[in-house]
């Protein structure tokens, strides 16, 4: 490998930070398109392309590249990160980086970094006696292990994109955060138990030492799946991943329908609780019913081809979309893909399985909520609905072909549900007119009946009535403008209509009210005179 190597072993003896602890921001993002709330987790053992950066800096506001990225390019994956992640902030200076870093197993330290010549120096900081040799472990019983792997990270925290003066990484990924005892682990159970207090010990302090760098740094702890884990997150760091969001254990195995009580306790115990309002959620969603990873659905019916899944990633965006935005907050993200290859979340890559136009919907106007989501009126249990701005969300979890959002306002090809582009504009500009007048005073409704002469059959009384909703609708000033029959108005002018000419003024006015036709002003749209 080529690239530099850092000098960690002085790490080792790093003295206590002393800079008073600050609370870091929480990660907050805009609700005018679900494109505003995105997040990529991604790995490639290359480095990806500048064309596929560009992409990923212009789509994504977070941006993750996971285990051993870019090794194959001749580097470690230190040296990669920070390539990329300069490159990111060169298109996009707000782009969050974020370093993925492992918390348990030793194979990124051992092949990928630039810590391995000092971790290779101390084979005494492998967890020993662990009967099930298929990986080695990091061993977090031990303080100056602990001690290692923090150093290596504030290494990183000190880097800096000197051109937009701030930290090169915004966030460091934990993957294999313990929420518990070390069951996984084939040791003793006393070990278990030691091993999962030092892995969460290490966590909480890393992050309390990136509060008092005073950078805004924050720690992304894997994965929130259980509401008994809530409370374990939530001391140890601001934010978590969701990283298994209505699939596995959320499923049944052989059907690939959901489990009712297991994902309504995941969407409004674990993911809603108190204890996150003042966290950041990274929801990691999947197109279709994902019962074994990777990538596989009951059967083994999933897509095959990369085209295919191309297909079915695009298919299943929709009823993704509903169960993020039936409980998404403006501190969830979204993150959408097949699996954790950058070619998963960008059209770049051999076999890519992102789609080639990418997901159009992620444009389509969203809004706020306009409430939390609740059970659906007069429906079967486990049903439920959301409002927001520009779209309604639908959530049935004994069906889950049945969910979707149903989009008020965007590109019907696009956005599910919107209507045709011309009735938007339509009510567009019929709003734009409505607001330009709110001032003006509004001539009580003509009272036609008042005045008709009884001589005259009901179709011209009906078409005066339609009339003069249209003349109300338009908001004129005067009705006394407004050309009548001699013998049908209060308002009488010489000039009056022939009652043969009232279905030609009446086509006339009721077409502008549908073309939205605004060029002209109101006054002139109702002084017609028939030819």
């Amino acid at each position: 490998m080529i690239g530099t190597t850092a000098a960690l072993s002085a790490l080792l003896f790093l003295p206590p930070l002393t800079l008073a602890s600050s609370q870091p921001e929480i990660w907050r993002h805009s609700w005018k398109n679900v494109g505003k709330m995105l997040y990529m987790h991604g790995g490639n053992s290359s480095i990806i392309s500048d064309e596929a950066t560009f992409f990923t800096a212009n789509h994504y506001p977070i941006v993750a590249f996971s285990n051993c990225y870019g090794v194959k390019s001749g580097v470690y994956q230190e040296d990669a990160a920070m390539t990329t992640a300069r490159k990111l902030r060169e298109t996009n200076p707000d782009v969050k980086n974020v370093f993925y870093w492992k918390v348990d197993i030793d194979t990124q330290v051992k092949h990928c970094s630039n810590a391995q010549s000092v971790w290779n120096q101390h084979p005494e900081w492998v967890l020993a006696n662990v009967t099930k040799k298929d990986r080695g472990y990091y061993d977090l019983t031990n303080p100056a292990v602990r001690t290692f792997w923090k150093g290596h990270l504030l290494s990183l925290a000190y880097e800096m994109d000197k051109k937009n003066k701030k930290p090169l990484f915004d966030a460091f990924y934990m993957d294999g955060f313990s929420d518990g005892d070390a069951h996984q682990i084939s040791i003793d159970p006393e070990t278990q138990h030691e091993w999962g207090v030092g892995n969460r010990q290490m966590v909480t302090e890393m992050q309390i030492e990136l509060n008092n760098l005073g950078f805004n740094q924050l720690l992304v702890i894997n994965g929130l799946d259980a509401l008994q884990n809530v409370p374990i997150h939530a001391a140890a760091s601001p934010v978590s991943m969701v990283d298994h969001f209505a699939i596995l254990q959320f499923l049944n195995r052989k059907t690939g329908d959901w489990l009712q009580e297991p994902m309504k306790t995941l969407l409004f115990d674990t993911i809603r609780s108190p204890m996150n309002e003042n966290r950041t959620l990274l929801i990691k969603a999947w197109p279709g019913p994902i019962v074994k990873q990777k990538d596989i659905w009951p059967g083994k019916s999933q897509p095959k081809t990369p085209e295919d899944m191309r297909k079915a990633a695009q298919d299943y965006l929709n009823a993704a979309l509903a169960l993020f935005l039936l409980v998404a907050e403006d501190t969830m993200w979204f993150s959408y893909s097949w699996f954790w290859g950058a070619s998963d979340y960008v059209p770049f890559g051999k076999d890519h399985t992102c789609p080639d136009e990418f997901y159009p919907t992620f444009e389509c106007p969203l809004g706020p909520p306009r409430g939390p989501p609740r059970p659906a009126d007069n429906a079967s249990k486990y049903v439920y609905v959301r409002e927001y701005k520009h779209a309604s969300v639908y959530v049935d979890l004994n069906n889950r072909t049945a969910c979707g959002v149903t989009w008020h306002k965007g590109d019907p090809k696009h956005c599910p549900g919107a209507p045709p582009l011309k009735t938007q504009k339509d009510r567009a500009n019929r709003k734009k007119r409505n607001r330009k007048g709110k001032n003006t005073k509004v001539t009580p409704r003509l009272d036609i009946s008042a005045s008709l002469n009884h001589e005259h059959d009901e179709d011209v009384h009906s078409m005066y009535e339609t009339a003069a909703e249209a003349f109300q609708r338009y908001r004129a000033e005067s009705l006394e403008s407004v050309k009548l029959p001699n013998d049908f108005s209060p308002f009488v002018h010489p000039e009056g209509l022939e009652h043969s000419n009232i279905r030609k003024v009446l086509k006339r006015l009721l077409k502008e009210e549908e073309e939205d036709n605004n060029k002209s002003g109101t006054q002139e749209r109702l002084n017609v005179v028939a030819e």
